[in-house]
């Protein structure tokens, strides 16, 4: 009986705690979802928010460009039909590249003169625009944006206008239409999320609710504001409201009495108007409630049963939605950034200069290859970063282009950090009424083109006096050997007492040192054979200077040479060769005596700058050589490292 007692205890204990633990669980979900909906909706609210002020703030840029080309300007002073017909087919050509319904040039007096639809029938050309609201808005110096319901088309359109000033009047105004359906269309969520974007009014323009269209969520009981004119009524009645009651903070409810989730954010580039994301509740309700009430007794004994496991299943779960949402979210962002590259960056730089050679427009490729913030560089003149000995090439261009010619030309720019660039320019003359008045140039960087022909061009002379040193080599060695065989068979046979011994021995010598200069030259055409092996250039060094100093004691070597110098590999004799002609070439700048100083020190590729060909990634070990000589002038530096090149007779 006891056990009983207590086993049915213990049951009861179990399904109370079962129950509570349900209850509270139910509770805790319940109050998870209605947050992370809310947080969700929000969320949606700032993304469409986010991308209708991007749209309009494109369009609004877009236009504010427009206005500001010099070309219009010119045609609203001057509005000859020879220019207006070019300008036309500018605006029809602006108008497909940003895909609008429409860009036109209205002047101070409200007629359109010019406009991309110039070639239809309906075209706009010669119309009066003075008494809408965005005309006369613009006209008074101010950007506008303004959203009318077609009359014709029955079709709603938001025009962007710009003011194109002279000085510090405007004198036209640059207007471009698109249709509001090219915003709609980017958030064609399904029910039942809703979303819409209202005036300061109240009156919904835009919306994935077809039926709230042109009705207010407040009752209209006056004609409609002076800063929203249009075309037609915006509905058959004023009065006709949505009947939505903001009840509180993020919190709505319709005339049927349907509660929902309402988010309301201010459209960044235009005063008062709002968008308004509504997520009805009930959906959120049925969803945390209906499951749990409708297995109530399921769910009870689940969770005596297995509640250690659907504690795990549920974090698993929660932790996958959040991988999920955090993936989805960085991918957002890098959507974002790939875009803003995209409109930011720019292949080649583009110059404007006017008529004395001054930068006035300087694009951030140009800048970036000049080495310069473009503000450094606006109203500067041209010379700032050209080479002196490069400006009759650009002062030429200038010349032909002020006679309108277009043209092609290579030349050497100087960056800021003193580097220079080699870059192919194409110009064009930019001209108004037939006179020059500046010019635009495109240039691309050309550097490492010209350094891979310079490398194939030494590589083929190289290839070339090679062969040649072959072919030399191999004649000359032969003469040497047919000389050494005979004085080595008259030597066989005479005594060292022989008069003539010394002078066969000599002989004997000369071929032999003739012989080594032969095989420099078969090693020179990469036919001779070095020996190459791990050196300690430090030893080298040490020895080849000391013998030189000997010879030579007017010279005073300074040496210094790392402690910790790596091994390198190499033939010695080379080596030695090199470092003795050119303490010989130092000997002979410095005729009365002088300095000489060596320096060895460990460096790696990212070290070795300035050099006319590729360096190779890795460790390498520097030899440095410098003297108190003379020098050398332009001409001879530009052929040191040509082939048997001397200034030696």
């Amino acid at each position: 009986m006891k056990l009983r007692t207590i086993l049915l205890a213990l049951s009861l204990l179990v399904v109370l705690s079962a129950s509570m633990g349900g209850y509270l669980y139910y509770s805790k979900i319940r109050e998870s979802i209605f947050k992370e909906a809310e947080r969700q909706s929000l969320l949606n609210a700032e993304h469409i928010k986010n991308q209708i002020s991007m749209i309009l703030f494109e369009n609004l840029k877009a236009v504010k460009a427009l206005a500001g080309l010099p070309e219009f300007r010119a045609v609203v002073k001057a509005p000859d039909p020879t220019t207006l017909t070019a300008i036309n087919r500018i605006l029809d050509h602006f108008s497909q590249a940003l895909k609008t319904d429409l860009c036109c040039i209205i002047n101070s007096k409200g007629l359109i003169i010019a406009s991309s639809d110039y070639n239809r029938s309906s075209t706009l050309i010669g119309r009066n625009y003075a008494a809408k609201t965005y005309f006369k808005k613009a006209i008074r110096g101010e950007p506008a944006l303004q959203m009318i319901l077609g009359a014709k088309a029955q079709q709603r359109e938001i025009y962007y206008a710009y003011p194109i000033m002279f000085g510090k009047r405007a004198i036209a105004v640059m207007v471009i239409k698109t249709s509001v359906s090219s915003i709609e269309n980017f958030f064609q969520e399904p029910n039942p999320h809703i979303w819409a974007l209202r005036d300061k009014s109240g009156l919904v323009l835009a919306s994935n609710r077809k039926a709230w269209l042109y009705r207010s969520f407040k009752p209209v009981t006056s004609p409609a504001a002076p800063d929203r004119v249009h075309e037609t009524a915006i509905s058959e009645s004023p009065e006709d409201w949505i009947r939505l009651d903001e009840q509180y903070t993020h919190r709505a409810i319709d005339a049927a009495g349907r509660p929902y989730y309402m988010h309301k954010l201010e459209v960044d580039q235009v005063l008062g108007w709002e968008i308004i994301h509504l997520t009805p509740r009930d959906d959120i309700i049925r969803q945390a409630s209906h499951p749990l009430l409708r297995n109530t007794g399921v769910i009870i004994l689940a969770l005596c049963l297995v509640i250690v496991l659907s504690v795990v299943l549920l974090y698993r779960e929660a932790h996958t939605d959040l991988l999920k949402r955090k993936s989805a979210e960085e991918e957002v962002k890098r959507l974002k950034e790939f875009n803003e590259d995209i409109v930011q960056s720019m292949m080649e730089g583009i110059i404007i200069e006017d008529r004395p050679g001054r930068f006035i427009f300087i694009n951030p490729a140009a800048a970036q290859l000049l080495g310069y913030q473009a503000e450094e560089l606006l109203g500067k003149h041209w010379s700032m970063v050209v080479r002196p000995d490069q400006r009759d090439i650009i002062e030429s261009a200038d010349r032909r282009r002020a006679q309108g010619e277009s043209d092609h030309y290579e030349v050497q720019l100087t960056r800021k950090d003193g580097n220079q660039i080699q870059v192919m320019v194409s110009g064009k003359p930019i001209l108004k009424n037939g006179s020059f008045t500046g010019t635009l140039a495109v240039f691309t960087d050309i550097s490492d083109r010209k350094r891979t022909e310079a490398q194939l061009q030494q590589m083929q002379k190289l290839e070339a006096v090679g062969t040649l040193a072959g072919g030399i080599a191999h004649n000359f060695n032969n003469l040497l050997m047919g000389i050494q065989g005979n004085a080595s068979l008259m030597l066989l046979e005479m005594e060292k007492e022989h008069p003539h011994f010394r002078m066969l021995k000599n002989i004997e010598n000369i071929v032999q040192s003739g012989a080594k200069l032969t095989g420099q030259l078969l090693g020179y055409a990469r036919e001779g054979r070095y020996e190459v092996k791990p050196l300690n250039v430090n030893r080298i060094a040490k020895e080849t200077a000391e013998t030189f100093g000997m010879t030579r004691k007017e010279i005073k070597i300074y040496l210094e040479l790392d402690d910790h110098l790596r091994n390198t590999l190499a033939d010695q004799g080379q080596i030695e060769q090199v470092l003795l002609n050119l303490f010989i070439n130092a000997a002979d700048a410095m005729a009365a005596g002088g300095d000489l100083f060596l320096e060895t020190k460990n460096v790696t590729d990212k070290e070795i700058t300035g050099r006319g060909y590729k360096i190779k990634a890795g460790d390498y070990v520097m030899i440095r050589i410098r003297d108190t000589g003379v020098g050398m002038d332009e001409s001879i530096l530009e052929r040191i490292f040509d082939p048997f090149f001397t200034t030696k007779g």
